[in-house]
């Protein structure tokens, strides 16, 4: 008889649907012994539940109870910020203090120091390079860190960065001396660090600094005799530090050509300063160009002592 390849094909499709009907046995050789058929020993109810309980933790339902890791605000703050963005470096948000009628006690004021004290930065070389996004300290050229809550300087970290030439350092609580090792700055922010006195620098001291802002601290006339060993000085801000005179001899600043004294509290009706010698000791200035004195109390501009020859010129 000759073999018929479609009678064959169908024999071998009725096998595969039920392989009882054609006396096959669905059972495996073992290994070691005789046949052994294979069963599902886990009952259909328990299979069933616990394949519906995976289903449930690929959705994201309670696969299993996490621990959260107790971390207060200010230490994750200390950990993902400063943070890189396309707009430039993102600061955490500083919480407003609390609204009393325009009156802050003062004991919540000294609390408040008292706490930022405790968790202040500290200036270093670290610090520095991570601002500058530099690995070596010969390449830091320009740094800014400003409103970073910076008490203390280590002043020895300092001599390694003979290259930086500007820092911005506002809004923290530094001393203009503590930045003495810093020897190739030519421009410093100092505005909104507390600053009451200056002493007395050395003639090597910020040898090469143009640009200083000291606005918004309360310094004194007699910190401002202090910058007079700063030969290259040429734009000096001193906005709103409450002065009511200046020494008569800021002439001696002998390069400056930009002073700003707006927002302060020069008069003319003072009692204790003469108006006309606060002008005469300005005017005096060999080298200004841009004086700034607005939003301050004068009623007139006092010339009286003034020299056509020689003031102002």
């Amino acid at each position: 008889m000759p073999f018929n390849h479609k009678s064959s094909r169908r024999h071998e499709q009725s096998v595969q649907e039920d392989p009882g009907k054609h006396g096959i046995s669905m059972q495996q050789p073992s290994v070691d012994g005789p046949m052994v058929k294979v069963t599902n020993s886990m009952p259909d109810d328990e299979f069933y539940s616990q394949r519906s309980t995976l289903k449930k933790g690929k959705k994201g339902q309670k696969e299993s109870t996490r621990v959260p890791l107790q971390m207060s605000k200010q230490t994750f703050d200390r950990i993902i910020y400063p943070v890189q963005t396309k707009r430039g470096l993102k600061y955490p948000k500083k919480k407003p203090m609390p609204q009393m009628g325009g009156h802050v006690p003062q004991d919540l004021v000294q609390n408040s120091m008292e706490l930022s004290r405790k968790n202040g930065k500290l200036l270093d070389g670290f610090l520095i390079l991570y601002s500058c996004r530099v690995k070596l300290p010969h390449e830091a050229i320009k740094s800014k860190l400003d409103s970073q809550n910076i008490m203390e300087v280590i002043e020895e970290d300092l001599c390694y960065f003979q290259n930086l030439t500007s820092i911005d350092l506002s809004d923290n609580h530094i001393r203009l001396e503590q930045l003495r090792n810093l020897k190739s700055l030519t421009e410093i922010n100092l505005q909104y660090n507390y600053i009451r006195v200056i002493p007395s620098l050395a003639t090597d001291d910020f040898e090469r600094v143009e640009t200083l802002n000291l606005s918004f601290n309360s310094l004194t006339p007699a910190s401002i005799r202090s910058l007079y060993t700063l030969k290259k000085l040429k734009s000096l801000d001193l906005q709103a530090n409450n002065l009511v005179t200046l020494p008569e001899d800021v002439s001696r600043m002998v390069n400056l050509e930009e002073l700003n004294l707006s927002s302060n509290q020069f008069s003319s009706g003072s009692s204790l300063v003469n108006p006309s010698l606060l002008t005469k000791a300005i005017g005096q200035i060999p080298k200004l160009k841009r004086l700034n004195l607005s939003r301050n109390k004068f009623q007139a501009f006092h010339g009286d002592m003034l020299q056509k020859d020689s003031d102002f010129l």
